[in-house]
């Protein structure tokens, strides 16, 4: 599962205070970049549970 944080909807927090809950939540950053208007944006990834993994995995 993938997310994206902007300005937008980093609400009263900055963009970096958000990574860096997500990142503390075990959410990975894949990296930073700019949106389309130009602002700094970041894009993360939450790395699949093993549980998740046996889930989707138990059918074959």
């Amino acid at each position: 599962m993938q997310i994206l944080v902007n300005k937008e909807n980093a609400g009263h927090n900055t963009v970096d205070q958000v990574v860096q809950n997500y990142v503390s939540q075990g959410w990975r950053l894949i990296g930073y970049f700019l949106d389309h208007n130009d602002n700094r944006a970041a894009r993360l990834v939450k790395p699949e549970s093993h549980r998740d993994y046996l889930l989707r995995n138990r059918h074959r």
